[in-house]
This record gives C-alpha cells, sequence and structure tokens, in this order.
C-alpha cells in the first residue's frame, strides 16, 4: 500500500519531500483536508514550487473552502508554468 510505503518513508525522514507531495494527493483523494493541508505545508517548506505541487496546493485550497489560498496558488500556477499541465487543469476547472 503506497500510504503505508510513504508514511514510513516520513517517520525516518519528516523532511522527505518526494514522500510529502505523494501523501498530498492520497489525503486529497481522501478527503482528509486536516491531513492534506499539513502534508502540504511540510512539503512547501523543503520542496520546489512545482506545477504539480501548486495544482494539489489548489485542490487542497479548495476542500478547505480557502478562497484566498486557491486564487494566490493559482495565479502562481499561471503566472510561473502557463504551458504546464497543470495549468491547464486549473483553467479547464473553472466555472465557465
Amino acid at each position: 500500500d503506497a500510504e503505508t510505503y510513504f508514511r514510513r518513508a516520513l517517520e525516518i525522514d519528516p523532511t522527505l519531500a518526494p514522500a510529502l507531495l505523494p501523501m498530498v494527493d492520497i489525503s486529497l483523494q481522501q478527503a482528509r483536508a486536516p491531513q492534506a493541508t499539513a502534508y502540504l505545508k511540510r512539503y512547501f517548506e523543503v520542496g520546489p514550487r512545482s506545477p504539480r505541487a501548486l495544482w494539489l496546493g489548489v485542490q487542497v485550497a479548495r476542500l478547505n473552502a480557502d478562497r484566498d489560498a486557491e486564487a494566490s496558488l493559482g495565479l502562481e500556477l499561471e503566472r510561473n508554468f502557463p504551458d504546464s499541465p497543470q495549468t491547464k487543469l486549473l483553467l479547464d476547472s473553472r466555472p465557465q
């Protein structure tokens, strides 16, 4: 089970960015907002602000109904990675 694997990795190194981002994704899939938020916060302290990380951040903000964070992360994603697949997902997910 992927979650077990990543949890074990984070027990060894709580700042292991390659394990934090998948845990954000897993937490999102299970609609566990507090866990997704905590993993994302830890990730942003140690990992790069990649298109994937920013898109997950937008999704976490949406789960938390945090419109300010959603707008901020979405804008960062659009400005820094305009041609990324994640930016396309962001634009496609906005209400028309």
